[in-house]
């Protein structure tokens, strides 16, 4: 039997459920595991068995698994959302609970011990990383990340971060805190990573709507539904005709605002003034379109917000903007 894994939703989903997924492969002996999803293949760099394959679409996210998927009789496809399970789900909310409530029916399916819950809290082996060279410091006993941005899905209360962060840097006085946004604790074992990549940053603003989606034929800006959490054209905001359709969607979305031949050359003048007044390589970088390594370890070049921010994106691969890098 080929185990294979599933998950329609975002970087948090595919995160939490890894400690079942490396346990599922060790005890069934299995090795090149497909996992389906939209996100970044990265979040599971550490588990070399796993391969990222695209998401599946037209599948119901309520269903635990599926045996002979797609009619194929050896394939097991394992869902690890939240929300697989309804009923659990309604029970324990988005928690370590719900996720170990529904792998349970997996396990038994499968025939395989499940360990106590406590197992299956996510750990991530940094060593199988590249990481920025800010985070390579060894004057501190630990090195403890924080992500204090907003739970824009609605799963999760807002939580007032400084105080909590401010509570952390006084309590572990030894662990060096680095913190994603802005925040207004200042405490020498506190590093504000934003900070330090805008201070040694141009930025260059394109107005441009970004991603699109369509609505009776017609293209538009997307929005945030205040009730369902999910993408929605914007229909006030107006149609947009001059759009791009890639092959394959990037940042989840197929169509974009297309920038225009303005645009693209006013982007060129300044980046060429700024590349020769500051001795920045004009080297086209081919993973600026994702999160970059080399732009988040602050190593001069041409890069996107989306090199920075799995949640960002701008500015996207549009031919005649990839074109006017290629060729700075």
């Amino acid at each position: 039997m080929k185990i294979e894994f599933f998950n329609n939703f975002n970087n948090g989903d595919i995160h939490v459920s890894r400690e079942f997924i490396k346990d599922i492969i060790k005890k069934t002996n299995s090795s090149n595991v497909d996992y389906f999803h939209k996100n970044s293949e990265r979040i599971l760099l550490d588990i070399p068995e796993i391969k990222t394959q695209p998401k599946i679409n037209n599948i119901d996210d309520h269903i635990s698994y599926y045996k002979y998927y797609d009619r194929h009789p050896e394939v097991f496809l394992i869902n690890t959302w939240y929300n697989s399970q309804p009923e659990n789900y309604k029970k324990y909310s988005c928690t370590l609970k719900t996720l170990y409530e529904n792998f349970k029916l997996i396990y038994s399916e499968l025939k395989i011990p499940i360990e106590t819950e406590d197992f299956y809290i996510p750990f991530i082996d940094f060593s199988k990383y590249q990481l920025p060279q800010l985070l390579e410091t060894n004057q501190f006993e630990k090195r403890i990340f924080i992500s204090n941005c907003e739970a824009i899905s609605g799963q999760s209360p807002q939580i007032y971060w400084d105080e909590l962060i401010f509570d952390l840097t006084i309590k572990f006085p030894n662990y060096l805190f680095f913190i994603t946004n802005p925040s207004f604790v200042k405490r020498n074992n506190c590093i504000h990573i934003n900070k330090i990549l805008n201070e040694q940053s141009i930025g260059i603003e394109v107005d441009n709507w970004g991603p699109l989606l369509q609505s009776n034929g017609k293209w538009y800006p997307v929005k945030i539904d205040e009730t369902t959490k999910k993408y929605v054209p914007n229909i006030k905001a107006g149609e947009i005709k001059n759009v791009h359709i890639f092959d394959k969607p990037y940042r989840d979305f197929y169509a974009y605002e297309k920038y225009t031949d303005a645009q693209i050359e006013s982007v060129r003048k300044l980046l060429v003034y700024w590349c020769e007044k500051f001795n920045i390589p004009k080297t086209y970088n081919e993973d600026m379109w994702d999160v970059s390594m080399n732009a988040l370890s602050s190593k001069s070049g041409i890069y996107s917000h989306s090199s920075y921010r799995l949640d960002k994106h701008d500015i996207a691969p549009i031919p005649n903007l990839v074109e006017m890098l290629k060729n700075l």
